[in-house]
């Protein structure tokens, strides 16, 4: 069935899907931003604690499985769905820099 269908037919629900999906992605956007900073710190300075390690590596892992077990509506604009594909790339690049600066962190003790 068309995209277009169901929006035609269900409008003020599609609308409102939509309006939840971008506020959701724009949140778990918000999230990685800051996640990213803390990454960016800890590449920096060449050093994390183990908690620190544990609780990111953790927090990194939850929003890997969390993004990519997100599936697009059908009736979302193409554009739209490209946030997603976006917060994929992220979540593997700073899940990589992540592994990166605890290693070497480990390796500079």
């Amino acid at each position: 069935m068309d995209a277009s269908y169901v929006k035609e037919c269900y409008p003020n629900s599609c609308s409102q899907v939509e309006s939840a999906w971008n506020d959701y992605l724009d949140a778990l956007q918000e999230v990685l931003n800051n996640l990213e900073t803390e990454v960016q710190a800890a590449e920096s300075k060449s050093y994390c604690t183990e908690d620190w390690c544990r609780a990111t590596e953790k927090i990194l892992e939850d929003f890997f499985h969390l993004i990519f077990s997100l599936h697009v509506p059908s009736f979302i604009q193409e554009h739209e769905s490209e946030k997603l594909y976006n917060l994929k790339k992220k979540v593997q690049s700073l899940y990589t820099r992540f592994r990166s600066a605890s290693d070497m962190s480990v390796s500079g003790l």
